[in-house]
């Protein structure tokens, strides 16, 4: 019998070396996805903006975003509800260029002042006239003897 050649040792080895980097590139890639480092964070009008460097933070956002395609119903964003040890924990996940209940909140809130402003200067308006129109015809007459 003849010894093994280097090619056929080769050969012999390369299904191990195949095994043992794929078992390498495994472990990283779970320590990646258990283990995302933060890399950057900002804070917004109670809003907080997260960045991540892991496979991990990515397939949660395909995740979310095919959530969102998959119910068209849901215009501007889901809330998810997750248990935890501490409780419920409200996920809400933003359609892109969509609204938060935040948003809407705020816009609604807004929209409320300004309907209030418009209010009391119609109201002090209607004073105005009702006290030109005293001045023209006399005052008007009360609520009693109004018919």
């Amino acid at each position: 019998m003849k010894p093994p050649t280097l090619r056929t040792l080769a050969r012999l080895l390369a299904p191990w070396r195949t095994i043992r980097r794929l078992e390498r590139r495994n472990k990283a890639l779970s320590d990646a996805l258990a283990n995302p480092t933060l890399t950057g964070i900002a804070i917004h009008k109670q809003q907080a903006t997260m960045g991540f460097a892991a496979p991990g933070a990515q397939m949660i956002a395909g995740m979310f975003l095919g959530l969102l395609q998959d119910n068209p119903k849901a215009v501007n964003y889901l809330e998810l509800t997750f248990g935890s040890p501490e409780g419920n924990i409200l996920v809400t996940v933003q359609r892109p260029g969509g609204a938060t209940p935040h948003n809407l909140q705020a816009q609604a809130e807004q929209e409320a002042r300004n309907l209030r402003a418009e209010l009391a200067t119609a109201k002090q308006e209607a004073k105005a006239l009702q006290a030109e129109l005293a001045l023209m015809y006399g005052e008007p007459p009360g609520p009693e003897e109004h018919h």
